[in-house]
């Protein structure tokens, strides 16, 4: 699990420059990304958005791609064997996981340090 000390700044140029990439590369593979509903999450405090299943790559990048502000996801560690997908994920401020019972405790703790950083 990723310590406060190696994560990025969400607010850094990195980001901003990562997720950049991530949304031209949507733009040109899948077209326009729109959210909807958009108005039911804060707009500056931390928000979490939950999804019922283990996400994919690709729809990790999506999340991050399409909203205008920082976004922090867990990841399955598994999706994470290339070099640089370990490097985007690291620039955008993911948090890896292996999935397990016994890794629930950790998985927790990340997400509430991530909570606490939030703007």
């Amino acid at each position: 699990m990723s310590s406060t000390a190696d994560t990025p700044d969400q607010a850094s140029a990195g980001y901003g420059f990562l997720r950049a990439l991530v949304r031209l590369w949507f733009s040109l593979s899948a077209g326009t990304i729109r959210l909807l509903n958009l108005e039911v999450l804060p707009s500056s405090s931390a928000a979490i958005v939950v999804v019922d299943h283990s996400a994919s790559w690709r729809e990790v990048l999506l999340l991050v791609a399409a909203f205008p502000r920082p976004v922090r996801c867990l990841i399955n560690q598994a999706l994470l064997r290339s070099w640089w997908r370990r490097g985007l994920a690291r620039g955008l401020g993911m948090i890896p996981y292996s999935p397990g019972p016994e890794a629930w405790a950790s998985i927790t703790e990340a997400g509430c340090e991530s909570l606490g950083q939030s703007e």
